[in-house]
């Protein structure tokens, strides 16, 4: 396994990932939309200050993700 930075070319695979957590958590969270797709969730955010994206990657394929990011609270 290889942990590293996300890239753009990783943003549709992490929106894939994020769907699928999404229609897994509709069985938890009934306010969820189980039927919803994420679409260019986090293409902006990678390499946004503030913003960090972490990937986990096993013989070449995502299988996991952190994202974070930095606000103030005024």
């Amino acid at each position: 396994m290889k942990l590293r930075d996300a890239t753009t070319a990783d943003a549709a695979r992490l929106d894939t990932l994020l769907t699928r957590l999404i229609h897994d958590e509709v069985q938890y969270d009934s306010n969820l939309n189980g039927s919803y797709v994420v679409t260019d969730n986090y293409r902006d955010r990678i390499g946004l200050e503030g913003h960090k994206l972490l990937l986990i990657e096993d013989g070449g394929e995502i299988v996991a993700f952190l994202y974070g990011f930095l606000y103030e609270i005024p």
